[in-house]
């Protein structure tokens, strides 16, 4: 859950779009590790959230530094340009910009310009929520959930997430999803959770679509439709979802109709290895000594 913490930018319509998750992606398209090798896109990416201001610029920087995404990495120019992040964002949020204000807690959450502080953290997160901020009710209802800062209260984050969802934000549609599911604040209900988990898909959350995905796949809330649920973890593998990747190539292994099943199989399997994890790189060995014939776990 803690992967819904966002940075945000707004469009000119008014949509928050994750800076932090789309600049992840970039480092995995410009590496070619975890998603295929592709610089333009990676720069593409880049050139979109340098866009939204001097702080995005700035944090961009700070992020191209810190990884070597396109420059020579450099911890202290780093160091340098998230902190110049970290001023701008707070003339921004002192002229009363909600966004800038959330902003400013996920830079302390990370750590990125200032000492990481979890309690300031939360308590920009929770200045912007009160403004109707629905990214910033997410970050502080993260904050509850797993005590961030703030003492530790289930209650309180499932009361944060529905009121982000009510505005209609797709992460907010999905962590209401993630609570249902597993009956944290309350009796569990697989198909409210799965009702929730579609709209946060069809919304563009790129983390409901794995869940939806596997919700398909299993049978969560919905009997099982091998269709969908592939489609679903096709989106999210795309986004470089390690999670989507070995789930997708399990499952195309174990239920493998041709060549080009398999072929796909291998690949979104090494893309979830590439990035690390136990279980992915079982899995990617277990496909190359076994290919076709190994069964995925559900």
């Amino acid at each position: 859950m803690d992967r819904y913490l966002a940075l945000v930018y707004l469009t000119e319509a008014g949509q928050a779009r994750d800076a932090w998750g789309e600049l992840n992606r970039a480092l995995k398209q410009f590496m070619g590790k975890g998603l295929p090798l592709d610089k333009g896109a990676a720069q593409f990416t880049l050139d979109r959230v340098h866009k939204h201001g001097r702080a995005f610029s700035a944090f961009c920087f700070g992020f191209m530094h810190e990884h070597g995404l396109g420059v020579q990495a450099d911890e202290a120019s780093a160091k340098r340009y998230y902190a110049k992040a970290v001023e701008v964002f707070e003339v921004e949020s002192g002229h009363g910009l909600a966004a800038s204000t959330s902003n400013l807690g996920f830079l302390y959450a990370q750590g990125k310009g200032v000492p990481q502080d979890a309690a300031r953290a939360a308590e920009f997160f929770a200045t912007a929520a009160a403004k109707g901020f629905a990214p910033a009710q997410v970050n502080l209802g993260l904050c509850h959930l797993n005590g961030w800062g703030v003492p530790q209260d289930d209650a309180k984050a499932y009361q944060l997430f529905r009121v982000a969802a009510e505005q209609g934000h797709g992460p907010a549609f999905g962590c209401v999803a993630h609570m249902l599911q597993h009956g944290i604040g309350g009796e569990r209900d697989a198909d409210e959770a799965f009702r929730y988990l579609r709209l946060a898909a069809e919304a563009g959350d790129p983390k409901a679509w794995l869940e939806l995905g596997h919700a398909y796949y299993v049978g969560l809330g919905t009997p099982p439709d091998f269709k969908e649920a592939r489609k679903w973890l096709l989106l999210a593998a795309a986004h470089g979802d390690p999670g989507a990747q070995s789930m997708l190539g399990q499952m195309l292994a174990a239920n493998a109709a041709d060549g080009a099943d398999a072929a796909t199989a291998h690949q979104m399997l090494k893309q979830a290895a590439e990035q690390g994890g136990t279980e992915a790189i079982y899995a990617f060995g277990s496909f190359l000594l076994h290919g076709t014939r190994f069964t995925s776990a559900r």
